[in-house]
Order: structure tokens, then sequence, then C-alpha cells
């Protein structure tokens, strides 16, 4: 690649696009929030593009850093990286860390580094590399296990050994459900509620994302992106009639199963599955789009119990067994007094706010 003279930049620009092409040339496999054209609908600077280069001042690669101003300290940010490691040659590593530490520390408004790991192999030479840079481990914001499963096949092969599947897929067939791509704006507030609804189910929690910017990516960019919704019939396409959805996401040779939420369904609906056509569509088309396997976004290794999470986590079983362990979260504090006094800050203030709440008396 050719050097050029800016290495880090919040505009999305004919010169980060070049960077971007020359990365992928290179070999790097970069994921979807490392891609010049999902930048463009994030807030404008949010995202910081950044060059790291060699050690004889080449560029060897480029990464995405997301930044979210701090409600406690006017002014200051915290810095996160998604899903860095796999689609990254491993020579790259050690110049992509360093270089994030020197743009955390030489800023002083940055309270916070986090970098969240997604590896399939290879977990020991990054931690060495985290940890020689002053990083330290912490829970993870996304899962850290997942199920994935080879799609690099026919659908014949997929479907032979899934009797389970090939039955659900069936049934909604039989039942006259249908399935279509969404990128008209007005699905937005039905894909919210029915991720609401989901998540109020498996009592789980979740940041609501930018549903209309994200199918007007998707209508944009639709290898890199697809959202797909559940109807009872072709006649019946419509916000309000929406049994469920789903949103993969490409990362280069692979797809994510990023999000989803579905309805309460009705007597006249229970026999359908809704899940299992969604992630079938999702499953092809990452073949489609080049990918050769799928991750199936997080799952949990404890089936049935008191896991709320259990039931979504057996949906996906029906797709593969195979679980992996590839995400984990390392964070670096660059400026120690300041991220201190940001956290005492933060718990003055929730202290506050738990004191100054009315007293409310119970009914006698």
């Amino acid at each position: 690649m050719e050097n050029m003279s800016r290495e880090a930049s919040t505009r999305v620009d004919e010169t980060w696009r070049a960077v971007e092409a020359d990365t992928l040339f290179e070999g790097t496999l970069l994921p979807l929030s490392h891609r010049a054209a999902w930048a463009q609908t994030q807030p404008k600077g949010s995202v910081l593009h950044v060059d790291v280069l060699g050690p004889a001042g080449r560029r060897i690669t480029s990464l995405v850093v997301q930044r979210d101003g701090s409600r406690i300290l006017p002014g200051h940010v915290f810095l996160r990286v998604q899903r860095f490691g796999y689609g990254w040659p491993m020579h790259t590593w050690s110049a992509a860390i360093q270089r994030l530490t020197e743009i955390a520390k030489a800023d002083s408004k940055v309270l916070r580094l986090n970098i969240e790991i997604f590896l399939r192999e290879d977990r020991e030479k990054m931690h060495e590399l985290l940890r020689a840079n002053g990083f330290t481990s912490v829970p993870p914001r996304s899962y850290r296990h997942t199920l994935t499963l080879p799609v690099d096949q026919p659908d014949e092969a997929l479907l032979a050994t899934r009797k389970s599947l090939r039955k659900r897929l069936r049934d909604a067939e039989k039942a006259g459900a249908v399935i279509r791509v969404l990128t008209e704006p007005q699905f937005a507030v039905a894909l919210t509620a029915l991720q609401q609804k989901a998540m109020e189910r498996s009592g789980g929690t979740f940041r609501i994302p930018d549903w209309p910017s994200i199918l007007k990516f998707s209508e944009a960019e639709p290898g890199m992106s697809r959202v797909v919704g559940l109807f009872p019939s072709a006649d019946a396409v419509a916000p309000d009639t929406m049994l469920g959805f789903a949103w993969g996401c490409m990362h280069g040779d692979h797809a994510e199963y990023r999000a989803a939420g579905s309805a309460e369904l009705g007597p006249e609906h229970r026999g359908i599955s809704i899940s299992h056509p969604l992630l079938w569509d999702l499953v092809r088309w990452t073949r489609e789009n080049g990918g050769t396997w799928f991750d199936m976004g997080g799952v949990t290794l404890k089936e049935g119990g008191d896991d709320p999470l259990a039931g979504i986590s057996a949906t996906k079983r029906v797709f593969s067994e195979t679980v992996e362990e590839v995400g984990e979260e390392w964070m670096l504090e660059p400026h120690p007094w300041k991220s201190r006094l940001a956290k005492g800050l933060g718990r003055l203030i929730g202290k506050m706010a738990t004191f100054t709440k009315p007293s409310v008396e119970k009914s006698r």
C-alpha cells in the first residue's frame, strides 16, 4: 500500500474509501462496523478511521474506532473498537494495538478505550499483545460464545441432516407465510416494537438500533446488510401484520445474526416457526454474497433451567451444535485519575438521584 499523509480522520471521503480498498486488497476481512459505507450512517464525528503503519512507515491495515461522549464529564469521550481480531492478518495485530494505545494516550479527553475481540483461534497471542500495551480483561459487552455453521455447500446438503429444520420450513410454507426484504422506512417503528417485545419476554436489555438508517443502508448495500420480515401471507405484508424479523450483517467471509424480534402469535399462527425461516434466509444470503460460514450471534451454554435466553439458544441449535468461544473485551484507561473522577461522579449522581426520588407510601 502507498502511504498517505492522513493517519486518522472522522471524515468519510474518497481518501477513506481508497484506504479501505487497499486494506481489503491486501487481505484484511473488514467487519461491517469498519467499513466506510457503514460509517456514513453514524452520527457525524462519532467514528474515527485509523491507518496502521508498519515499521517502515508503510500502511499495513486500517480500522475504525467508535467515539461516544461522556455524560459525566462533558467534552470527554469513550473509545470502542468492535469485532477486532478475526479478519486482520496476525502480523498487523501488534501495530494496530500500539496505534490505538497511542491515540488514547495522546488525547487527554479520552477516558477509556475498549477493544471487543472476536477470534476463533490464536487467542493467547492476542492476550500477550494487549497486556504488553497496558490493557486488562473485562466482562464483554457482546457475546463470548456462539454457534457457527459452514454455509459453503448447497441447500440440499445443509438440510440433509437437519430434519427438524426441514419440518419447520415446510410448516411455514404450508401456512402461506412469506418472507420479504425490508428497506422501506415505514417498517422502522414495527421493528423496534417487535424487538422490544422479544427482549421483554427474555428478560434482556438492548440499545434500540437506528432502524431508519439501517433500512436505508440495507437498500443501498444489500450485500452488507439484510433485514427480512415474516408475514402471514403475500396479501398481508404491512408493518402491523409482521410476525417477526431478522437482521444479518456481513463481516468479510461470514455473516452475523445481529438482531431479531417477534410478535406474540395468535391461535391462527402458533403452528408457524418465526425464527427458522428468517434465519434460513440469512444463511442463504450469506452464501450468495461469498460468505463461507455463519455466526449465530451468541449462545448460552446451559440449556433449559431458569435461563430466559435458553429458548433463543434452542432455536439456533436447530441449525448448529458447534459452539465456539469467540468474544472477549479488553480495556485501557489512558488517564487513570480522570477515569476515577468520572466513576466517582457517576456514583455520586446515582446516589443523589436515589435520594431525590419522591417516596411513595405503601397502601394500607
